[in-house]
C-alpha cells in the first residue's frame, strides 16, 4: 500500500510541476505580447496613431515638405532554404503638392496608390488617399489608413510601420523604429 500511495503520490505531484510549468511558460508568452504591444503602441503614439489627429494638427507648411520632396526606396529579399527567392521593392516619392506615390512592387505583388503627406521637417506620415491605375492589391484601403511614417535623426530615416506593414513586407518581423528607406539624391543638384 506504502509503494501504491508513494507511486500516486509521485504522478499527481509531477502532473502539478507540468501544470505549474505550462503556466509559467503561458505567463512568460503573455508579458512579452503584452511587451511588444506597448512598444508598439508607444512609438505609435510617439508619431501619431490615427489619420484624424494627425489631418487636424499637422498640416505641412511648404518649407517642410521641402525637405521631404524626392525618392525614398527600400529593397527587402528572401533567400530562405525552403522557400524561392523573392524581392520587395518599395519606391515612395513626395512631391511639392504634398502627395506621394507609393509602389510597392514584388513577386505576387503589385500596390500603386496615393498618401496625402501630413507632418512637419522631423517627421511625417502618409495617409492613404487613392489607388493608382495598374493597382493590382485586393487590399481594401481606407482614408484614414496611415501607412507608414518617417522621422530624422540627421541623415538617417527611421521607418514607422503603419498599415502598408501587413500588406506587404515579407518578413513579419520588420520592427518600427529602424533604418529601411533610404534617400535617393537627385543627379540634377
Amino acid at each position: 500500500m506504502k509503494d501504491s500511495f508513494s507511486r500516486n503520490g509521485k504522478i499527481i505531484l509531477l502532473a502539478l510541476f507540468c501544470l505549474t510549468l505550462a503556466g509559467c511558460a503561458a505567463d512568460t508568452e503573455n508579458r512579452q505580447e503584452s511587451n511588444a504591444l506597448k512598444e508598439s503602441e508607444e512609438s505609435a503614439s510617439e508619431i501619431g496613431d490615427s489619420a484624424e489627429e494627425i489631418e487636424s494638427n499637422s498640416a505641412i507648411s511648404t518649407e517642410d515638405l521641402n525637405t521631404w520632396i524626392g525618392k525614398y526606396t527600400f529593397f527587402e529579399s528572401c533567400n530562405e532554404p525552403d522557400y524561392p527567392p523573392m524581392v520587395m521593392e518599395f519606391e515612395i516619392t513626395i512631391y511639392e503638392n504634398g502627395y506621394a506615390d507609393i509602389y510597392v512592387n514584388g513577386q505576387t505583388t503589385f500596390i500603386q496608390i496615393r498618401a496625402k503627406v501630413y507632418g512637419s521637417s522631423e517627421q511625417i506620415s502618409f495617409v492613404f488617399s487613392e489607388r493608382l491605375p495598374g493597382d493590382a492589391t485586393s487590399r481594401e484601403w481606407d482614408s484614414s489608413d496611415v501607412l507608414l511614417y518617417f522621422k530624422k535623426d540627421g541623415d538617417d530615416i527611421y521607418t514607422y510601420w503603419g498599415e502598408l506593414k501587413d500588406t506587404v513586407l515579407l518578413y513579419s518581423d520588420q520592427i518600427s523604429g529602424e533604418i529601411y528607406f533610404v534617400k535617393e539624391v537627385d543627379k540634377n543638384d
